[in-house]
């Protein structure tokens, strides 16, 4: 699969597609396993939006949660990274826990989840496109005032761009 998600990983989150939309489907379930919402993310370059959410019932706080049995050994360094987008969730959530917004906001109401579940340091790393660069600011505003000790990540690519080696070093700031 692009955007370095092995098929296996894949098969884990059950992840599919859909020939009707032409679109990767990436399911979002909640803590005892109901749907909560999909994200389909376009594959073609013409195809708009990018990625389109669909959420199941009046769900007001959704995010995608990475699988901490998938981390490849320990984590790279205390706390969560927070992304745009599911697949880029997934690969930084090999090295460490991590949550995607599904898309550039970070609600108030995802923002105290986080603060609960919270032991360390949390890493906004989101696309570096303009809208990923302007809810950076946003998330890292939002988490500050509640008292979280954050960071932004800023890199040109989107974070499922990079390869384990090149996640861990943007995480810990360490070369490869």
């Amino acid at each position: 699969m692009k955007s370095g998600v092995s098929v296996d990983v894949a098969k884990h989150y059950g992840f599919g597609w859909s020939e009707s939309m032409g679109r990767v489907v990436l399911p979002v379930y909640d803590e005892v396993g109901n749907l909560c919402t999909t994200q389909s993310r376009a594959v073609y370059p013409d195809q708009k939006p990018k990625y389109m959410n669909k959420k199941n019932g009046d769900m007001t706080c959704v995010a995608f949660y990475s699988d901490d049995a998938l981390l490849l050994g320990e984590p790279v360094t205390q706390g969560i990274v927070i992304t745009e987008d599911i697949l880029s969730a997934v690969r930084v959530g090999r090295l460490m826990p991590s949550v995607s917004t599904l898309g550039t906001n970070l609600s108030d109401k995802l923002c105290m989840r986080l603060i609960r579940a919270l032991n360390g340091i949390v890493c906004v790393w989101y696309d570096g496109d303009e809208a990923g660069v302007r809810g950076a600011r946003k998330a890292y505003k939002t988490l500050r005032m509640q008292g979280v000790q954050a960071k932004i990540i800023k890199t040109e690519k989107d974070p499922k761009e990079y390869s384990n080696a090149e996640i861990r070093s943007i995480i810990t700031g360490r070369p490869t």
